[in-house]
This record gives C-alpha cells, structure tokens and sequence, in this order.
C-alpha cells in the first residue's frame, strides 16, 4: 500500500511514525492495539507515537487513514517497467516503419479531399480570405485621417 503523495496530514502520518514498531496498513486492528505495550516497555511512546496509535486504533479513524492509500503490487509494478523499458531498448536501432505514416498522410489527405467537397462551390472554389491590413495601418485608420500629418 502507498499513500497519496499529494496527501496533507496535521503532523507525521500515522502509519510513518508507526513503521519502526511494525505497524503497516497490513497489521489488524488487535495489533495495533497491542503495539502500545511495547512501545510503553521500551520507553518510546512519545506524544507523537500516541497521536499516530489513537487514529490507527479507532476503527472510523483508521478507515479514514487508509482511505488515503492506494493497493499496488510493487514486485509487479517493477517487472512490468523492467520489461518495458527493455523492449524500448531492443527497439532503439530500429529505424520506424515509414508506411505506417503513409497510411496516416493518405487519411488526412482523404478526409481533407471530403471537407473541401463538402463546399458550396466545390474544391475547385476554396475560399481564401481577404489579405489583412498591417497593423500599423489599422492603427492610424483608427486615430483619424489628421493623425500623422506634420505642419511644415
């Protein structure tokens, strides 16, 4: 189990400041309860300790902390990644298959071929716009014809 790593908890995560007694989100709820003996025998049941025990050992508490922990099956979430970046090494010579492009290219020529069919006028008449003024002229258009005109 791995906790969200975008979680926010006030102080250490419970199951944190646990780990070192052998608490995980594995343990039952009868262990958890018994680890405070053991941390009480061997001095190190701190105020921290007792915070991060109190929300493992209350059943809402813990629902709510496991809740914020996701199932995965690290050995194999590794082999998969191991494999798959061997086979993107294997293939790292290997030039790519030009055809499947082509076929890509032939698509889009043929659906653009249809788009321009679809057209009042057919392909033949494809509508180009207008030429756009400069902005410069656009800008003195805007201002009035007396802008720009110096007395001599």
């Amino acid at each position: 189990m791995l906790r969200d790593p975008l979680t926010r908890w006030s102080g250490r995560f419970p199951y944190d400041v646990l780990a070192p007694a052998g608490i995980t989100p594995e343990s039952t709820l009868q262990e958890v309860r018994d680890v405070s003996f053991e941390l009480m025998a061997a001095g190190r049941m701190t105020a921290e300790v007792r915070r991060a025990w109190d929300e493992l050992r209350s059943l809402p508490r813990r629902l709510l902390v496991d809740f914020l922990l996701y199932p995965v099956d690290l050995p194999a979430e590794i082999a998969a990644a191991r494999d798959g970046i061997e086979a993107d090494l294997r293939r790292w010579g290997e030039a790519p298959d030009p055809s499947a492009w082509l076929e890509v290219a032939w698509d889009d020529l043929l659906l653009l071929e249809a788009e321009l069919g679809n057209l009042p006028g057919g392909p033949e008449e494809v509508p180009y716009p207008e030429p756009l003024e400069s902005a410069f002229d656009s800008a003195l258009s805007m201002l009035g014809d007396g802008f720009g005109e110096f007395d001599r």
